[in-house]
Parts: C-alpha cells; structure tokens; sequence
C-alpha cells in the first residue's frame, strides 16, 4: 500500500512539473505576442489587435510626455524632513534592521477605471519618486461588463497628467488596456484575470527578486513613511522569503471617506505587497508547481488546494505541497486575494491610507456603486446613506453629527490627531487649503443630492437648525 502511494506521489508531481513547462512556454509565447503585435503606436489604440471573442492585453509603449512636473512647496518641505530622517531610527520603528545596501526598488500596480484623477494626485503625493515603474490596466468593460469608455488613452489630458512626473521625475508611468470579450466570467473573477496583467508590466520593465511588488486599488497607498523602510531595512520574514507559502504583507490601513476629516473606526487590510522572489514571472519556478484557478485552469484565483482557502482563514494548501514544500508563485491577483500575511511587529501602527470614494460629483459615486466588484445594485431613489456605511459616513461627517445613531463600531468617526507616527496623516492633507476645499466640495456634492433624494437626517437637522 505504502508502494502504491509513494508512486501516487510520485506521478503527480511528473504530471504537475509537466503542466508547468506547458505553462511556461504559453506564457513566454504570450508575452512575446503583447509585447510585440499587441504593442500600438502614436496617440491612438485600437483594441483591433486583441482575438475576436477572446479579449487581451495591450501594452501601451513608454510615454514621451516630458516629465515637467514639481511639487508644491508644501509638499517638498515635507519630503525634505522626512525623506533625511535617521534611516536606522526608521527602521527601529517598525522592528526591522537597517540596510546599508542599495534602495531597493518599488514596483506599483492597480486597475483604473472611473477614479478622478485627484485620485491620481493623491497617491502620488504620497509616493513621488519612491516607485520604479506604476502599472495600471484600464478595461473597457466594468466588473459585471457593461461597457466603458476608455479614459486614458495616449494624447488624453488624463494620460499626459499620469506621465508629467506626478509620480516623480524617476517614476516609469505606464497605462495598459484590457479588451473584454463576452463570456462566463463573473466580476470577481473579472476583477482578478485584470490585475493579473500587472505582472506582464512589472516583468517587461525588468522587476528582479529583490524588489518590492505593491498590488492595491487607486486609492489604497502605503504611508511615505513605511515605504521610506522597506527601502532601506531588512525583516527577513518579509525580505527573505524563499518558500512562498504566505509571503505578502498585508497594510494595516486608516480609512478616510471622502474628507480628510473624515475618518472611519474600520480597519482594513489592504494595500499588499511581497518581494519579487515570491511573483510569478519573477521568482525561480524551478521545482514548483503552477497554481490552477477557476477560470479556464489559468485565470482568476486559485483552486481550494492551491492556496484559497474555502473560508477565506488564511492560506490552504493540499498534503502534497505542504509534504514537498512546493508553493506555487504568486500572480499579481494573488497578492490581493489569497490569504497568506506575514505578521510585522508594528503593534497599532497604520501603514497605509484608504482614500475612500474621493471622487468628484455623487452621480459618480452612485455608478461606481451600481457597477463595480463591491456595488449594491440598489441606488435608485435611496439616500445615500442607506446605499453603504460609508456614504452615511460622509454624510455625518458633513452635517456635523458625529456618531448619531451608529451602532456598529467599524462605522464610528474617527477623531483626527496631530500628525504623528502613530496616526499619521497623508502628505496632501497637510496642505491646509486643499482640506477646507475638499470638505466646501463635498459638502456641496451631498447637498445637491439631498435635495433629489432627501438624506434620511432630515428630523434631527430641523432640531439642530441644519436642514438642507
């Protein structure tokens, strides 16, 4: 009996090591497809190039938008303290050992779609001049794949402020474009065969396995500070890593909805990131197998057994792999989907921002809503706040009320302290003007949609003298 499983074994692995070089060789030829017919010139794209009825990547050629952009004098005061602080007391902070090799290099990636680019500002405020190369894929479909009009075409206003520098003068900025094709996917899965295309970018631009990879949303970001120490530190459970079985960091996140001011109790987890050792396209696959997903076998998150674990606990592996210690790399839809954090001894310290719903009008906001991975479907003839939390959230937050009939915790007002490195506060919101006229914005955005669909406080606004 022993034998025979011995021999079981044995035979998978074969099969599995097999499918692998299949794999491989797939996406070397893939590769070489996108990066050569698929690659388009000039000022326009067509999605001419992408297979009838099957959808593709595009990769965009490197920008010559001359990168003319420098920052605030805000801003730059700012990075001037912060960027010459002590690199070893930094490094302290956060329980990591200073590094005196070279920085290391950040690569960034996110899908785009309907974000303002204040978004775009925002984060790049944040990050100018610590990213290698930024990756972003733009989809003309949403998540449920009701089409979109592509927003950041080459010669676009938006795609030229992307590459001007606001990112840094060092920053490679590259937008790449995603047809969908009609088929069976559904939008989480959608979601993912997406962001798995960052990888494609990362490896063109010549990502190493000392690097770092950050997957995240638009308006998900890292502080400057906490990516000043990945730079420069080491935490070898982190930097380290060589089995690749729960390699990533995920942020430990403040929330704010759509107002500097404006802070939620809820904790979130996200933006993720890990060493390019662990990626897919960027590790040594030698000796492992290739994850299979749950579309087509190649797309999409994994398989229970390859690491998604059924009830999303932490990362879960079959005996074999755990036996034989063969983790499969991870593709950038991995890091954000597939559970497998490394603890970092920061205690209550935040790591990253979420910059919640920073868009520009609520029509905006109710499309996103309705459409996209997370939406309700629901947002005809609802106040906002009974949309999500968070909408009731902002809503509060502009009239002043506080925790007014909040019983969940999670969606309780965070109080704003001085900056610190406890509860620090992203770069652009220390610039004192741009806080009174994002909250004069989105003051006037929530008004105007109360008066088409009234705001559910109406009661306690006429006791308090505020009613709309």
């Amino acid at each position: 009996m022993g034998k025979i499983m011995i021999t079981c074994v044995y035979l998978l692995v074969i099969a599995l090591l097999a499918r692998q070089m299949a794999f491989e060789k797939r996406i070397n030829m893939d590769e070489r497809t996108s990066l050569g017919s698929t690659m388009f010139a000039g000022s326009s794209v067509s999605f001419s190039s992408a297979k009838p009825g099957k959808g593709g990547l595009i990769l965009s050629p490197k920008s010559s938008v001359p990168r003319t952009f420098k920052p605030p004098k805000v801003f730059q005061d700012i990075y001037d303290n912060m960027d010459s602080e002590d690199a070893e007391e930094r490094c302290k902070r956060y329980g990591f050992t200073y590094e005196s090799s070279p920085k290391r290099r950040i690569f960034f990636g996110a899908l785009i779609a309907d974000e303002p680019l204040d978004a775009a500002r925002l984060h790049a405020a944040e990050a100018y001049d610590l990213y290698h190369t930024v990756a972003f894929v733009e989809s003309n479909a949403t998540f449920i794949n009701t089409p979109r009009d592509i927003r950041y075409l080459p010669g676009t206003a938006a795609n030229k402020e992307l590459s001007s520098g606001i990112f840094g003068k060092n920053a490679d900025v590259f937008v790449d474009f995603w047809y969908e094709a009609p088929h069976e996917k559904d939008a989480m899965v959608r979601e993912g065969v997406q962001r798995h295309m960052i990888g494609q970018r990362w490896k063109a631009q010549g990502m190493r396995r000392d690097d770092i990879g950050i997957v995240a949303d638009l308006d998900e970001l890292f502080t400057r500070d906490f990516m000043l120490a990945l730079q420069s530190c080491d935490y070898p459970p982190l930097m380290k890593e060589k089995k690749c079985k729960a390699p990533k960091y995920a942020a430990n996140t403040l929330n704010f909805e759509a107002l500097p001011s404006c802070m939620s109790m809820k904790r979130l987890n996200h933006p993720d990131l890990m060493m390019g050792e662990c990626t897919e396209g960027i590790g040594d696959p030698t000796d492992r197998v290739v994850a299979l997903r749950e579309f087509k076998r190649e797309f999409g998150n994994r398989e229970i057994a390859f690491g998604l674990h059924p009830k999303r606990s932490g990362p879960f592996y079959s005996d074999v792999l755990k036996k034989f210690e063969r983790y499969p790399l991870w593709g950038t839809q991995d890091y954000r989907e597939v559970l497998g954090t490394i603890p970092l001894n920061v205690g209550e310290k935040f790591t990253a921002f979420h910059l919640h719903n920073f868009f520009d009008d609520m029509k905006t906001v109710r499309h996103k809503y309705a459409t996209y991975g997370h939406g309700t479907g629901e947002i005809e003839n609802v106040t906002l706040s009974r949309i999500s939390a968070s909408l009731d959230l902002t809503v509060r937050c502009v009239h002043g009320l506080g925790n007014y009939g909040v019983d969940n915790p999670r969606h309780r007002q965070r109080t704003l302290r001085e900056p610190s490195p406890d509860l620090p506060v992203p770069v652009y919101f220390q610039d004192e003007s741009y806080v009174k006229r994002r909250f004069e914005q989105v003051r006037d955005f929530v008004l105007e949609d109360e008066q088409i669909y009234g705001s559910g406080y109406e009661e306690v606004l006429r006791q308090q003298g505020k009613a709309s």
